[in-house]
Order: structure tokens, then sequence, then C-alpha cells
């Protein structure tokens, strides 16, 4: 199955030991993690904010990690997603 990880769900994961770096460690064995790009710049953005201590780690984490990049509206496509069931998504940048 594939699964995407939202940025805080990275950002936990960006420090081990944690229970969601665990979990996390648990669908990397059993499925295919796919990001959008937009989760990878807004992780960056994050990192570079609240730890920039860590932030030279980011690039090694990033390449580390299994992971399928994909295109968010091609993605969108493929799910064929009812955003209606969503509120608020157009209020949102794509």
């Amino acid at each position: 199955m594939r699964i995407m990880i939202d940025t805080n769900v990275l950002v936990s994961i960006f420090f081990p030991f944690t229970k969601m770096s665990r979990l996390v460690d648990v669908i990397m064995e059993r499925h295919t993690i796919v990001l959008p790009s937009y989760v990878l710049d807004e992780l960056k953005t994050v990192i570079k904010r609240k730890f920039s201590e860590k932030f030279d780690l980011l690039d090694r984490f990033i390449q580390e990690l299994p992971f399928s990049l994909i295109n968010w509206f091609r993605w969108e496509v493929l799910l064929r997603v009812d955003f209606s069931f969503f509120p608020n998504y157009n209020d949102c940048e794509r």
C-alpha cells in the first residue's frame, strides 16, 4: 500500500527514538511511503525555523528515507478525491 506522510510526522521521525519514529519504521517495512514535493518543502521550512541546529542533517535524512516523490496534482487525479468532503480545502494554496 502507498501511504502519504505529512510534515508533522516527518518532523517527528527526524528525531529518532520517538513513538512516531517507531511507527514509521513499521510502515516502511510493509508499505511504500509517498511524499508530495510540497511536504518536503514544508519540512525544510519547519526544520530551519524550529530546529536550525539540525538543518544540516536534513539532506541526509531525506536521502536515507525510502519514499516515492509524487506530483500533488497528479495524486489528486489518481485518487479521484472528492474535495467537497474537505470544506476548507479551497481556501488552501496548492
